[in-house]
Formats: structure tokens, C-alpha cells, sequence
């Protein structure tokens, strides 16, 4: 079920309940943990203090994106817009993974996020292809655990769309039955 957020003209944001089973959830959370969390975030640039916490990044290989990555969309690529600032949506997931654990005193201040190209596992397997044509111009957020696992806190804070932004519009409740597109 797609339940939209307003944040003003021109903005758009919306949750998707109950996109992964508890045992997806849990079979995601127990790999991440087996690859390891750094604070190192490859390839991600942010000002100093703005990121506060643990990262796991990973490339899904073509058999793990067609098991579980495209079944995965399949389940809420009907409840995306089909087109956004002028350009057709790409019809999959970027095999790129990012998993972002949180610590007590934890946290990622206030910013944009930016674009990135849709990217996979190159034939070689030992190289990252970036897909032509295919740039994010959505982020998508999926909590793995529920609020009853987590520290204190945990929730996104969307701002109003616009110069300046307004205080925070809406928190999006940490919990493994939502998916968060803005």
C-alpha cells in the first residue's frame, strides 16, 4: 500500500508498507553483519560531521539481483510515478547495495541526496559497470529492523521541498514494514 507524504509543490515522497518479509529483513541484516560495517563509505563524499555512522556497501551479483533484487521491485514498481522531471523511471534497481547502521549518538544531518548512476557487477567480475541513461532521481530507504530493535531514534525527517525548507515536515517511523521513496 502506497501512502503518499506531502512536501509542497514539485516535491514528491511517499512510504510502501510491507515490501520485505521479517525473514528477508532478518536474512539482510544477518549478511550485512557477516560482510562487516565500517565508517568508511566508498565512493560517497559528505562534508565532515554530516555522516555519523556505520556503512556496508556491496554490488549484488547478476544472480543475487534476478533472486532477489528484481522480485523485490516487482513488488512496488506499480506504485512508482512512470516518469520524473521529464525522463522515464529505469525499470529496475541498481545493483548497488548500501546498508547504514546506527550507533547511540549516531546520526546523518540535514542534506539532499544526490544522483547516482545505476550500476552493476561488470561481465569480467572485476569492475563496476555504470548503466547508460540510467541516473536515481529517486531514493528509496527500506528499514530493516523495527523500532523495538533500535536505539532511541532512528526515524527520516523529510523537509518541505523548496528553497530554504521548512521545519520537519513529517518522521518516517523506523519500522521493517516501510519502504520510503522521496
Amino acid at each position: 500500500m502506497r501512502t503518499d507524504i506531502n512536501v509542497g509543490p514539485g516535491g514528491l515522497a511517499f512510504t510502501v508498507s510491507n515490501v520485505l518479509s521479517g525473514d528477508e529483513c532478518d536474512a539482510l541484516v544477518a549478511a550485512s553483519e557477516a560482510m562487516g560495517y565500517s565508517r568508511f563509505a566508498p565512493a560517497i563524499s559528505t562534508p565532515a560531521g554530516m555522516r555519523l555512522n556505520s556503512a556496508c556497501h556491496w554490488f549484488a551479483s547478476s544472480a543475487t539481483a534476478a533472486a532477489f533484487l528484481e522480485p523485490m521491485y516487482a513488488r512496488f514498481a506499480h506504485l512508482l510515478p512512470p516518469d520524473l522531471e521529464g525522463g522515464a523511471l529505469f525499470p529496475r534497481l541498481s545493483h548497488r547495495v548500501a546498508h547504514y547502521k546506527y550507533d547511540n549518538g549516531d546520526v546523518f544531518n540535514r542534506h539532499t541526496d544526490g544522483q547516482w548512476p545505476g550500476q552493476s557487477i561488470a561481465v569480467d567480475g572485476a569492475s563496476i559497470d555504470e548503466w547508460p541513461g540510467a541516473v536515481s532521481r529517486l531514493s528509496m530507504l527500506l528499514y530493516l529492523t523495527d523500532g523495538s530493535a533500535l536505539a532511541q531514534g532512528g526515524a527520516t525527517r523529510l523537509f518541505m521541498f523548496g528553497p530554504g525548507g521548512a521545519p520537519p515536515l513529517v518522521r518516517i517511523a523506523n519500522s521493517s514494514e516501510i519502504l520510503s521513496i522521496y
